[in-house]
C-alpha cells in the first residue's frame, strides 16, 4: 500500500485520463504507442540503409548479384572454407602521426569511465571494448591500457581499424 501511495504521489502528475476515456495505464494504450514506435523505428532504419548502398558504391542490382552468387556458392563449392576456425584481418600500419597522446593527457574516455574503472578495480587487468570506436578520442580503454590492462578492442568499422592496430589490445 504504502509502495501504490508512493507511485501516486510520484508519477500521478503523469498519469491522466484522455478525454476520450482512455488511460495512459491502459494496456491496449501501451502497444498502440509500441507500435508506432516500431513503425518509426524501422522507416529510419530503412532510410539509413539507402544511403549505405551509395556508400559501399554498389547499386541494388549489384547487391543482388553478391547475393546471388554467395547462394550459388552453397551449390557450386565456391567460398567454402578448407578449415574452422578463425581468420585474421590484416590492417596495415604505417605512420602514427595524428597518434600521438599530449603530454600530460591521461584520461580519454567521454565520461571519466576510464578513470572510474581505474579507481574500483585498480591497474594490470583484461578488458573486454565493444565498439571500440576510435583509438585515442573518447577512448573507454587507451587509459586502462597505460596503467598496464591487456584487452580485445572490438570494432566493426574499418575506419577505426588503422587507430586501433597501433594500440596495445587485440583488434
Amino acid at each position: 500500500e504504502e509502495i501504490q501511495n508512493f507511485a501516486k504521489m510520484a508519477f500521478g502528475g503523469l498519469i491522466r485520463p484522455s478525454s476520450r476515456g482512455h488511460s495512459s495505464q491502459d494496456p491496449s494504450f501501451k502497444l498502440i504507442f509500441f507500435l508506432i514506435g516500431c513503425l518509426f523505428g524501422g522507416f529510419l532504419v530503412f532510410m539509413l540503409m539507402i544511403p549505405l548502398n551509395d556508400i559501399a558504391g554498389r547499386s541494388d542490382a549489384e547487391h543482388l548479384s553478391v547475393l546471388k552468387t554467395v547462394h550459388m556458392a552453397g551449390h557450386t563449392g565456391m567460398f567454402v572454407p578448407r578449415h574452422h576456425g578463425w581468420n585474421n584481418i590484416h590492417v596495415f600500419y604505417g605512420s602514427t602521426e595524428g597518434l600521438k597522446i599530449k603530454e600530460g593527457e591521461k584520461w580519454f574516455s567521454q565520461v571519466h569511465q576510464d578513470e572510474i574503472i581505474l579507481d574500483l578495480i585498480g591497474e594490470n587487468g583484461y578488458f573486454i571494448d565493444l565498439a571500440a570506436n576510435d583509438a585515442k578520442e573518447f577512448s573507454n580503454t587507451l587509459a586502462l591500457e597505460k596503467h598496464g590492462w591487456e584487452g580485445l578492442c572490438i570494432e566493426p568499422n574499418p575506419a577505426y581499424w588503422y587507430g586501433l592496430s597501433h594500440r596495445k589490445c587485440t583488434v
